[in-house]
């Protein structure tokens, strides 16, 4: 099947961008790495502010962590006594990107692997620093937007000149502040900045460890020879390696519940679960 001349002439394109994304990420990793082995990070602290200066720098070098993660990062974070909840969103880089080619490989299927690589970054960033306050009992759901510290926060930024500038800077903020640049700065890969609307429902969404707004960006896909059930078990396996809270089940789980739970095939499975995580329906 030929691939259709608006569909070729962006490919390489996308390739480059996909790579250049990759090693900036990969540059930052090792920087992160750095920083962490060098730091003198020890156990978790009993004394309140000094766990609220730990956390903020632990997240400081996790944020550039999620994708690669070696051996001697997570040895370092277990002597921390970091636990499994945390280190389970930093995912091997390795097997993300084997699953994106294969997809960027599929005859009749054109994904855009940046796009998508982005996507990916920031919805891990966002899960592991949820899983750090609540591991470090700091409950960041409360009612609503009236009563979560984060949001508040947020919305204290939109009137300060701070927030023009979306660097985090864990010197000047406290941690709630510090955490809500941060998010900002992954929505802002996203949506356009200047609108608040979308910023202020997405912003939600995060602080409730929500990230389909991050997600949705699988459904930016090309479809020329496949239709959209297939579209989906396609996607299965790299969204497997990324929704870790979404209990996804390998075809080998999948017989095992199937009498109990499920009366379709593996692969009429995959599609159910991925069309619903991805539409919502």
């Amino acid at each position: 099947m030929n691939e259709p001349i608006n569909i070729q002439s962006i490919r390489d394109v996308e390739s480059f961008k996909y790579d250049e994304l990759k090693e900036s990420l990969k540059k930052s990793s090792l920087e992160a790495k750095r920083q962490l082995l060098e730091s003198d990070l020890g156990l978790i602290p009993i004394v309140q502010e000094d766990k609220i200066e730990y956390i903020i720098d632990l997240i400081e070098i996790l944020q550039h962590l999620v994708l690669f993660a070696d051996e001697v990062v997570m040895t370092k974070l277990k002597k921390m006594g970091i636990d499994d909840s945390i280190t389970r969103w930093l995912v091997d880089f390795d097997e993300i990107n084997l699953e994106i080619e294969k997809l960027n490989n599929k005859e009749g299927l054109f994904v855009f692997k940046s796009g998508l690589l982005s996507a990916i970054n920031s919805h891990l960033i966002v899960k592991i620093f949820n899983e750090i306050l609540l591991s470090f009992g700091f409950d960041r759901k409360h009612n609503n937007a009236k009563t979560n510290i984060l949001y508040k926060s947020f919305d204290n930024l939109f009137n300060r000149d701070k927030y023009q500038h979306l660097t985090p800077n864990k010197k000047k903020y406290n941690l709630a502040e510090y955490l809500v640049l941060i998010y900002l700065k992954n929505l802002k890969l996203e949506l356009n900045i200047e609108d608040q609307k979308k910023i202020d429902k997405n912003f939600l969404k995060l602080v409730k460890a929500d990230t389909s707004i991050f997600i949705q960006v699988f459904n930016h896909t090309y479809n020329y020879g496949y239709s959209k059930r297939k579209t989906y078990i396609q996607f299965f396996p790299l969204l497997q390696k990324i929704l870790l809270d979404k209990n996804l089940l390998n075809e080998e789980d999948f017989g095992i519940e199937k009498d109990e739970f499920y009366d379709a095939l593996y692969d009429e499975y995959q599609n159910r679960r991925i069309r619903k995580i991805l539409t919502k329906k």
